[in-house]
């Protein structure tokens, strides 16, 4: 999962590793909150990239 903008370089070169794969990025939060302000953080850098930017739907729905 992704923190900050910063941890996209790291993806990258993971994604450099494998080259032709569909790249998606779930984006870290601990409540719903928190997950679409990094949502929205992230969204414009991951889509630059060409990579799929999705949440992670328990939290969103507060299923642990």
């Amino acid at each position: 999962m992704i923190d900050s903008v910063d941890d996209l370089e790291e993806a990258a070169q993971i994604a450099e590793l494998h080259p032709g794969r569909e790249i998606i990025i779930m984006p870290q939060g601990t409540d719903a909150q928190r997950m679409i302000a990094k949502m929205n953080e992230l969204r414009a850098p991951v889509t630059a990239r060409g990579w799929r930017l999705l949440p992670r739907l328990h939290v969103l729905l507060n299923i642990r």
